[in-house]
């Protein structure tokens, strides 16, 4: 996240904290808020490809945009301090600020393409037809 987005976050937020070893939230809950590290470490859980999380990441993003349940567990490693946007307010600043959307959108298409190259995932095929004539 920039500094901009940050602060644009930190409008509509409240920190939370939570000790090493504490939930923070759990694949296959609903969503209620992003969360935007602050302080100190998370461990993303339930996914084949786990992570670690740190000052400046954040999560939560992927189920209040789809509507769908928590996707994976994210444990403080430490002490833990987030930013949490409950889920009307990230909707709200995702309709008012385009900057906002663009750098998630960035920020997700780039956690996509490491995922894709540490899976060695081949690109899928394109649909019949493609590529269209004029646009190759």
């Amino acid at each position: 996240m920039t500094i901009r987005s940050k602060r644009t976050l930190e409008r509509h937020a409240r920190r939370a904290t939570f000790g090493p070893g504490e939930l923070v939230v759990r694949a296959g809950d609903p969503a209620e808020a992003f969360y935007l590290i602050v302080r100190g470490r998370a461990g993303v859980a339930g996914k084949e490809l786990g992570r670690t999380l740190r000052e400046g990441d954040y999560f939560g993003e992927i189920a209040l945009l789809d509507g769908g349940p928590r996707s994976a567990t994210v444990i403080a490693l430490d002490e833990l301090v987030t930013i949490e946007i409950p889920r009307q307010a990230f909707l709200a600043l995702l309709a008012r600020d385009p900057g906002f959307v663009r750098e998630l959108a960035t920020s997700l298409a780039m956690r996509v393409r490491a995922l894709e190259r540490k899976t060695h995932l081949a690109p899928a095929e394109p649909p019949y037809g493609w590529p269209m004539p004029g646009l190759s």
